[in-house]
């Protein structure tokens, strides 16, 4: 493996193994590369892979833990705003009038699509909260207290994760005892998921028992 693990990340580690091997992967990766002195001259390249792999744990752990999950809008705003040049292009959507002011009329195709792109990145940011509730109570509903730290960590991740945002604005790199205190954030989370986890499995696991045994019994509390 690697990397020594801690009483807690061990648990951590055989959760994710139980349910997605890619994910614990990730897990492991991410720890082993925190545990590392950075080679010089990769310090940047070794910050990518740490968040990089975190965000995939937070982005794959509804679909790990079996929870109804609400998936990707398809297309999704990335999708969409890369088709935009096109669609400007084919609409021959002239911005700018003659003396530089902004034209009123704009050409439908290029309104609908611009409405698609709000209204998909709007769904997805509604997903992203549904998701973290569904995994954590099983409630799509539920107002979840923890959410906006996990959304924010997200955020975290994912301006350190790639080399042309964070890094090339000149902030210094995140010390190991940065990431290590945003990784417990998630560890925390997986924590609390197990634990609402397997109450119910050990719930299920009685009506199945019961069922093969083809005697009806009431399932533990």
């Amino acid at each position: 493996m690697l990397v020594d693990l801690d009483e807690r990340q061990q648990r951590i580690f055989d959760a994710l193994g139980a349910r997605n091997a890619h994910l614990a992967g990730m897990y492991i990766l991410a720890l082993r590369e925190l545990a590392t002195d950075p080679i010089e001259g990769c310090e940047n390249a070794r910050i990518s892979i740490i968040c990089h792999c975190c965000r995939e744990i937070q982005n794959g752990l509804p679909y790990a833990f079996d929870a109804e999950v609400v998936e990707r809008p398809d297309p999704n705003s990335a999708a969409l705003l890369e088709r935009l040049p096109t669609v400007i292009t084919r609409a021959n959507a002239n911005l700018e009038s003659e003396d530089g002011d902004a034209v009123v009329a704009v050409p439908s195709a290029l309104v609908a699509h611009i409405r698609d792109l709000a209204d998909t990145r709007t769904r997805e940011d509604g997903r992203s909260s549904t998701n973290f509730a569904v995994l954590l109570t099983g409630d799509p509903e539920a107002d979840v207290l923890a959410w906006p730290l996990w959304r924010d960590t997200s955020k975290y991740f994912v301006g350190w994760a790639h080399i042309d945002r964070r890094h090339r604005e000149g902030r210094a790199l995140p010390t190991n005892d940065d990431l290590q205190a945003r990784i417990k954030i998630i560890e925390d989370v997986i924590d609390q998921a197990v634990s609402e986890f397997f109450p119910n499995l050990n719930k299920l696991k009685g009506l199945l028992a019961a069922a093969n045994a083809g005697s009806p019994t009431e399932a533990p509390s």
